[in-house]
């Protein structure tokens, strides 16, 4: 997956306020017409402060991606919802690994050149991983992933 925001939602109530704000987007004739097909190719790795390893993503239609990017963030916004935390420049990517400090000592110094071997690091920033559409947009409940591995899905707005 490629984040394009996070949110803070509290209960159900603003659960359903998030997914509506998203339905309209879907529901907007131009907002398909305008944006869309969206191609990316990810090719190369980088790091977020030696903490998240992630595969860069060049996407020659950046400028459509950040369109959609800021109108969901208006829509939720408009809607009610927090969108705290989205004030990092926009760097799309798919992350690899992330070294979380949350609960367990051991990893609060630890970070990604020192898990990766520098060799491995080298080959990791020219390989290419592949290419991809943007054909949906998932609202994702962010919690632990350890059991399945993804992150469970709350809505789903699909593109044609």
């Amino acid at each position: 997956h490629l984040t394009v925001c996070t949110l803070h939602i509290s209960n159900r109530e603003e659960l359903e306020i998030a997914r509506n704000a998203l339905e309209s987007i879907g529901l907007d004739d131009s907002f398909s017409s305008n944006n869309l097909p969206i191609k990316f190719k990810f090719e190369g790795c980088g790091d977020f402060y030696d903490k998240v390893l992630y595969v860069k993503c060049e996407c020659d239609q950046f400028d459509k991606l950040n369109n959609i990017r800021n109108l969901i963030l208006e829509k939720l916004k408009n809607s009610g919802i927090s969108t705290a935390g989205n004030y990092y420049e926009f760097v799309p990517h798919l992350t690899l690994l992330k070294i979380s400090s949350s609960n367990n000592k051991n990893n609060r110094n630890s970070n990604i050149s020192s898990l990766i071997n520098s060799d491995l690091m080298n080959r990791l920033k020219s390989t290419y991983f592949g290419e991809q559409s943007l054909n949906e947009i998932e609202l994702c409940k962010m919690v632990n992933i350890f059991s399945s591995k993804t992150y469970p899905v709350e809505f789903t707005l699909k593109f044609n």
